[in-house]
């Protein structure tokens, strides 16, 4: 009897799982857009889910902040806070002059090929969380590299605030990450922090096409994701 209830257990999460892994790839790619209403029914009968497993999907959306439960009304993409963004994305930009400089000040060659291989990893990327994590790995390799436990402490609450990572959410965002990564980890072989922190910038998204309305929702997206994986991978 008991063994039966495990196994029921285990097949509603991992339907619940499967269930929350779709959604989020649908909100991260676009395909499902900040503020849209999800219906239980709706997505369960898409994805050929009974409604249980949904159920739980969009509660576990809803903790790791992918969506918002509003009462009477039902389960919403939610909407990041743009002007929020924007503050935390002027104290990273302050901060990332530090980083390089510390980082460089730590140089050793293993450091540069961690950067260098996880550069290869991402350009072999095959889903949002993939690429979205290797992301998060290339900056967290450099926070570890300053050797300075909190200002690795301080970088993870500010990403895990916003996520500003400078991605538009599609493939030619993803180029352009991929890119300033190369264009980072050139200035650190040649241990230059002044060219590292340039590229670092160069690599964001700048204030004017982070203020491009069009942009917002596809920022909002890759800041939800890589808030979830943050708190995942990196907790404090």
């Amino acid at each position: 009897m008991d063994e039966n209830n495990n196994i029921h257990n285990l097949d509603k999460e991992t339907l619940s799982d499967k269930a929350y892994k779709i959604l989020v790839e649908l909100i991260v790619s676009q395909k499902l857009e900040s503020g849209v209403r999800l219906k239980e029914q709706h997505v369960a009968k898409e994805l050929g889910i009974s409604a249980t497993p949904i159920r739980e999907a969009f509660k576990k959306l809803a903790a790791d902040g992918f969506v918002e439960i509003k009462p009477y009304y039902g389960v919403v993409v939610r909407r990041t806070d743009e002007k929020e963004s924007d503050n935390i994305y002027q104290c990273l930009v302050a901060l990332s002059e530090m980083e390089m400089k510390l980082a460089i000040d730590n140089f050793d060659d293993n450091f540069v090929i961690q950067l260098a291989g996880i550069i290869a990893k991402e350009k072999k990327a095959k889903s949002f969380f993939e690429f979205h994590s290797l992301n998060l790995d290339f900056h967290h390799t450099i926070w570890v590299q300053t050797g300075n436990e909190v200002f690795v402490k301080i970088m993870k609450m500010l990403v895990a605030s916003t996520h500003m990572r400078y991605a538009d959410g599609c493939e030619q965002g993803q180029k352009h990450i991929i890119q300033g990564h190369q264009n980072i980890l050139e200035a650190i072989k040649i241990k230059s922090p002044k060219m590292a922190h340039k590229a670092m910038l160069d690599g964001g998204l700048k204030k004017k096409k982070r203020q491009d309305k069009g942009l917002v929702d596809e920022i909002s997206a890759v800041i939800i994701l890589q808030s979830y994986l943050e708190n995942k991978k990196y907790q404090l």
